[in-house]
Parts: C-alpha cells; sequence; structure tokens
C-alpha cells in the first residue's frame, strides 16, 4: 500500500491550495539504509520516521508560494505517515515541532501524524570504525564547518570526528570518515525560493546520524556573524534568516531530544567569534592547510560565471572580509572583484557582463547585512534590539547577551571597517558604504 504525504497550504487571504499527494518511495523519498550501513547501531523507525518527516517539510516550504504583498507568514497542514504514530502525535512533540519550524521560517505549521502501513527497514550492517564517533559536524564545504573539523581533529583526533553531508544521491555513502545521507524530491519544480526549512533538514539528519552513531553532540561550526547577523538585518516584510540561531537550535534540540528520549546536544564553539578570528586561529594553530579548498559562495554555477566563487553574496563578502581581516588578502577567482569600481561580471573567459537585476540586489542585500551589524555597535538602541533578539537565546541572562553581543558588534564593525578600507577608493563597495 501506498504512503501518502498530504500537504495543504495558505498564503494571505488566498483560499487553501488542493491538498499536494506526495507518494513515498516516488514523489519524495529519503532512503535511510546509508545511515544504517555506515554507523554503529541498527537504524530505528523513529530515525526513518524523522527522515521522512524532514523532506514532507521542505516539500511543503518549496511547494507553496508566499504572497508578500500580504505578509510573510503561510498556513501550512501536513499529514505524515509514521511508523512511531504514537511518539509523534504526543502534545508535547507535535508543540515543539510547530515551535521550532515557525521560529525558522515564519510560518504557522500544524503536523497531523498517521500510522505507516508498510515495514521499517531490518538489517544490521557493520559499523563505520571500532569507536564510535564523539562528534557529528553538518558539513558544508565551507570554511566554517572546515575550520570545526580541523579544531576538534586536532583536539581529539581522527576517529572521534564524524563529517556529515545530506547529498542529492540516492545511494548514500561514507568516504574516508564522511558520512553523506542522500535526499531527493520527485515532485517537479519547486515554487517558492526561500526555502527557510533547509537548516530543519540539514541539522535533524545530523541529529539522526548522532543518535545511530551513539555521538556525544552535533557541532555546528558557524560564526557569529553568520549565525546572528542576519537577525539585524531585516529587508522589507521578510521574516529574519535564522538558520543557526541558537534560539533555533535549541527548540530543534528540544524536539530531537523528545523524539529520541535522551538528550540531543548541538554545540555552537564559535557562536561568539567573526569568521576573521576564526581563520586566524586555524593560521596559527597550523591548520591552514587546506582551507583554499572550501568555498563560501551561495550561488549556483552558472551565477559564477565558472569562477570559484560568486564575489557577491553574503557567504562571499563576509568571506573576504574575514581574509582581509586574518591578514591574508583578497581570494581571486571571483566573477566579481569587490575592488572593482563598477559592477560588472568577468567570466572565465575573460569576457566581461553587467549585473542583471537580481544580482545587484543580492549584492546590495548582502553589503547592507554587513554594514547594518556593523552599525549596531553605535546605534542608541542597541540594548532593546539585543533583549528582542536574545529573549530565546536559553541560559542567557539580559546583562550577559548585551555584554556578548557588544563585543561582537565591535569587533564585527572593526573587521568591516577594515575591508572597506582596503579597498581602492575608486571601488564601488568603499564609495557606496564606507563609514562618514
Amino acid at each position: 500500500m501506498k504512503q501518502i504525504i498530504r500537504i495543504v497550504g495558505q498564503s494571505g487571504s488566498k483560499q487553501p491550495t488542493e491538498p499536494l499527494l506526495a507518494v513515498l518511495g516516488e514523489t519524495i523519498r529519503t532512503n535511510p539504509v546509508p545511515i544504517a550501513k555506515h554507523c554503529l547501531n541498527e537504524l530505528a523507525p523513529v530515525s526513518e520516521d524523522l527522515a521522512t518527516i524532514v523532506e514532507a517539510v521542505a516539500l511543503a516550504d518549496r511547494c507553496q508560494t508566499r504572497l508578500l504583498t500580504q505578509g510573510w507568514a503561510r498556513r501550512l497542514a501536513l499529514s505524515i505517515p509514521v511508523f512511531e504514530q504514537a511518539l509523534f502525535s504526543r502534545s508535547g512533540v507535535t508543540t515543539a515541532l510547530a515551535d521550532a519550524l515557525g521560529f525558522l521560517t515564519g510560518d504557522a505549521w500544524s503536523v497531523e501524524f498517521i500510522k505507516r502501513t508498510d515495514e521499517p527497514i531490518k538489517e544490521r550492517y557493520l559499523p563505520l570504525s571500532d569507536d564510535p564517533p564523539r562528534f557529528v559536524v553538518p558539513f558544508s564545504d565551507g570554511l566554517d564547518s572546515f575550520a570545526q573539523v580541523a579544531f576538534l581533529t586536532k583536539e581529539f583526533g581522527d576517529k572521534a570526528v564524524l563529517p556529515f553531508r545530506a547529498g542529492k544521491l540516492q545511494s548514500g555513502r561514507a568516504g574516508g570518515q564522511f558520512l553523506q545521507v542522500p535526499r531527493r524530491f520527485y515532485a517537479g519544480h519547486p515554487r517558492e525560493k526561500s526555502y527557510r526549512t533547509r537548516p530543519f533538514v540539514y541539522f535533524t539528519l545530523a541529529a539522526v546520524a548522532a543518535a545511530t552513531a551513539n555521538a556525544e553532540a552535533i557541532v555546528i561550526g558557524e560564526n557569529g556573524q553568520g549565525a546572528l547577523g542576519p537577525s539585524f538585518a531585516r529587508f522589507y516584510n521578510e521574516w529574519p534568516f535564522r538558520s543557526t540561531h541558537p534560539a533555533f537550535i535549541a527548540l530543534l534540540s528540544a524536539f530531537l531530544s523528545l523524539v529520541f528520549d535522551r538528550k540531543i546536544e548541538f554545540k555552537q564553539p564559535q557562536l561568539w567569534k567573526t569568521k576573521g578570528e576564526v581563520l586566524a586561529e586555524l593560521r596559527d594553530k597550523d591548520l591552514i592547510a587546506g582551507f583554499e579548498a572550501t568555498r563560501s559562495c551561495s550561488l549556483r554555477p552558472y551565477q559564477r560565471r565558472k569562477r570559484w566563487a560568486c564575489g557577491y553574496c553574503g557567504g562571499c563578502v563576509l568571506r573576504q572580509s574575514a581574509l582581509v581581516a586574518a591578514g591574508m588578502g583578497f581570494q581571486d577567482d571571483t566573477a566579481f572583484d569587490l575592488r572593482d569600481a563598477e559592477l560588472r561580471l568577468k567570466a572565465r573567459s575573460g569576457a566581461f557582463e553587467n549585473f542583471t537585476r537580481n544580482e545587484m540586489e543580492i549584492l546590495a542585500r548582502a553589503a547592507s547585512s554587513m554594514a547594518i551589524f556593523a552599525e549596531m555597535a553605535i546605534t542608541n538602541d542597541t540594548r532593546s534590539r539585543v533583549t528582542l533578539e536574545a529573549i530565546d537565546i536559553p541560559d542567557m541572562s539580559a546583562d550577559q547577551a548585551d555584554t556578548a553581543f557588544k563585543s561582537l558588534f565591535l569587533r564585527h564593525r572593526a573587521e568591516w571597517g577594515g575591508l572597506l578600507d582596503a579597498l581602492p577608493s575608486s571601488a564601488w563597495l568603499r564609495r557606496e558604504f564606507e563609514y562618514q
């Protein structure tokens, strides 16, 4: 019998959409086998349920278009088949799930769980290694995750760290100490581009790997600028971008801990550091080798014009700021050079192209986000903004938040100012954003 996920969405004052019926194994599928195959324990049905839940949530997020003229928020109602229906249907579990998703996406989520009628996988597999890993590190091929793996490996050894990827494959693999868990949609081209649920998918699958391998914690290497900065730079009527915000991570931990009936711990050791400080620490600890292969660019290859990076997205601008702060100069091989006086993109062939309107908006948003976060160091209402932002961060008093945020603001401001000072006076970015 086919297992059907039912999704109903509503944006603004529009009538709810016709239900989207996604067939597990046809329209949508996360393959649980590689987690069991490459970790230490038999994969529990609850873990396969979580894999199904994250795929259903992601599909709902991508296929229900936002009507921004009527506001950001949507109402999303899901019916998901699971093996452990009694567990997931408990009010505390469903509330914790809705709270985590709501904080992350700004939408109202309602999830109902129905009983699956097929059977979970039962095979046991050989272990990945003789010793279980202590830490699972979500690995994105970026500088932050590269640094976090390097720091943990130096302190605890190679076998203590399991880097984790979630890839668009159906036959997961473990290459060396990497675990790649496959995931894929078959539901056509998604309509909504914001995709705020991606961190929920990524970190929940990392938690499945950690629980299956009996690891101590999931360690997220995101720096403070990336984790906290976007919440202070809000554009139009958009919900703030909170992919690694500690309040979201705490809400996700609460949900997953209820599901697994054990504490699922996330650690964020770089939360109060800048990216420049993380990079400098890598260099000072002689762990820098290989960092040049990391990529902070968030855009697709065609937008990078066959270069290593685009040079104008938020990740690229922050990376250039970190490189300058660490005394390592600018990264070359980018489609846009921050030192340029004109807004133009250079393909690998050497030909120049003008920015499209969308590309100009991406650059303007990236630079504005950096500038707004820097301005928090000197604005009069800093404490009130910090209080609002920190209210959901666990175990942090108002005074602690005020001290920690102000310090981060000042260090970020110094790095942002350092980047602008390092640019030629004719550079577009310096002309537009240099401190007055």
